[in-house]
């Protein structure tokens, strides 16, 4: 049988893994939660504030591996996973799974482990970030297969770069060193959520990439857009338009 596909139309149109990067308290966390066919899987804590289905606060690497067991065991399977923050599971759930894999080289050589609370940042040349960079891809490869869609979920940083001559503050996903190039290489839309009506209470998502924003999207239905995802409504709710991210295939 041949691996090469005939001349054809794109036959994807969601991206299936999708990094969303805010401000802390922009109301993603309770935009996300009204997601057809959801779980929200909580890293910082934060989910029980809100109506939805969500784990319990996974505080650590071991947590995370038995949820997954619980995952697998169940055959779960969700339209969307949100994994809810990156940037608060560095320390706990990426770290643990990064030391995991600094281990098991060190079995290999010969060598004896290193305790959980290891510095793996600690270790000459930079040799630490691959261990976390791999550490974060894994984990999405680990929870890609429940569901048809990922959601990454970050906060933001505001960094000065000087662009001929000019110094400009870019927006882009609180990460250190190559890691959110990485991230963004390998995921399929990388999205800024911010409040773009402050007045009505709406928040959007902006797939622009330029010099205030690195976003972007291989969809060509988000590509260079802003799309609103959220509204106040005048009795308090929150009303959501996601099907303005996830059309119909």
């Amino acid at each position: 049988m041949s691996l090469i596909r005939k001349s054809s139309k794109a036959s994807i149109k969601n991206p299936r893994v999708m990094v969303l990067f805010s401000h802390p308290k922009t109301g993603k966390t309770s935009a996300l939660m009204q997601l057809e066919d959801s779980l929200i899987i909580d890293a910082d804590g934060s989910a029980g504030y809100y109506d939805g289905q969500a784990t319990e606060h996974i505080k650590n690497y071991k947590m995370f591996v038995d949820l997954v067991g619980e995952l697998k065991s169940g055959k779960m399977h969700f339209k969307h996973i949100v994994f809810d923050t990156l940037t608060n599971a560095m320390s706990t759930i990426i770290h643990g799974r990064a030391i995991m894999l600094f281990n098991k080289e060190l079995e290999r050589e010969g060598e004896e482990p290193v305790p959980a609370n290891f510095i793996l940042e600690s270790l000459a040349y930079g040799k630490g970030q691959l261990f976390i960079r791999q550490a974060v891809k894994d984990v999405i490869a680990i929870l890609s297969p429940f569901c048809n869609y990922l959601i990454i979920v970050g906060h933001t940083a505001d960094k000065a770069v000087n662009k001929r001559g000019e110094t400009l503050t870019v927006q882009e996903l609180a990460l250190t060193g190559k890691l959110k190039n990485v991230l963004a290489a390998e995921v399929d839309a990388l999205g800024l959520l911010h409040r773009s009506d402050a007045e009505l209470d709406e928040n959007s998502i902006s797939f622009v990439h330029n010099d205030g924003v690195l976003g972007g999207t291989r969809s060509p239905h988000l590509d260079g857009k802003t799309i609103l995802v959220s509204k106040k409504k005048e009795d308090g709710t929150l009303e959501t338009f996601w099907d303005n991210i996830y059309v119909s295939e």
